[in-house]
């Protein structure tokens, strides 16, 4: 019996390059000048930028956890979250930096202060423009 088919790549959304931070400058830009928001596992710094899509940048250091294994699961949670939400489609440059009660935290609750970050800056961005 052949394996079912797998889901069309193209449903798929990924954070590629094109959606990322990568470079210092584009760190600097952000970290002048910010709307920020900021809560007990995470601060979040965005900007406008001249893109028709939002960027994401990460920073978590090893204050946050030493087991890198911990440190990249906050990364997934925060990426994924950013790509599910609606702020992905904004045009902002946006750097999420984590806090070690980030590392002790259940999943659903990390979930749901990045959500509530989201929306805080998109309400943040719309006032500013």
């Amino acid at each position: 019996m052949p394996a079912a088919p797998k889901a069309a790549s193209a449903c798929r959304r990924s954070a590629g390059p094109s959606l990322r931070l990568r470079h210092k400058r584009d760190f600097d830009r952000v970290f002048n000048q910010p709307l920020r928001s900021a809560r007990r596992h995470f601060t979040v710094l965005a900007r406008s930028n001249q893109l028709n899509h939002a960027r994401l940048g990460l920073a978590v250091s090893k204050k946050v956890d030493k087991r890198a294994v911990v440190r990249n699961r906050i990364k997934r949670m925060v990426r994924e979250s950013f790509r599910l939400d609606p702020i992905a489609a904004a045009a902002l440059d946006v750097v999420v930096i984590a806090r070690p009660p980030a590392a002790l935290e259940q999943p659903r609750a990390v979930r749901r202060e990045l959500a509530d970050h989201w929306q805080r800056l998109m309400k943040l961005a719309e006032q500013a423009d």
